[in-house]
């Protein structure tokens, strides 16, 4: 109990920290006049697209591995989304 308090504690200060340093180096004037160019419609499509680009991934991934393993489609596009999701945060 007292380890994972530490580790949050520790994990937030990491935060802070983070941020504080990024709102030092960033012009948020200059974040927000990008913001007001951009078109949100732009948005859809290049998500789509990253979608279904990770979803070819996966099949892909499923084929490669299916003389070792076999793994149902929708599990592989899961643990493909996941493993995207854990990059992006990374």
């Amino acid at each position: 109990m007292v380890k994972t308090l530490v580790r949050i504690l520790i994990n937030t200060a990491i935060g802070i920290a983070l941020i504080y340093f990024w709102l030092k180096l960033v012009n948020i004037n200059e974040v927000l006049q990008a913001l007001e160019g951009f078109n949100p419609a732009v948005l859809i499509p290049a998500v789509l697209l990253l979608g279904l680009a990770s979803v070819f991934k996966a099949i892909r991934f499923q084929i490669l591995l299916s003389e070792v393993v076999k793994i149902p489609t929708l599990r592989i596009i899961n643990l493909t989304f996941l493993s995207q999701l854990l990059s992006f945060t990374i």
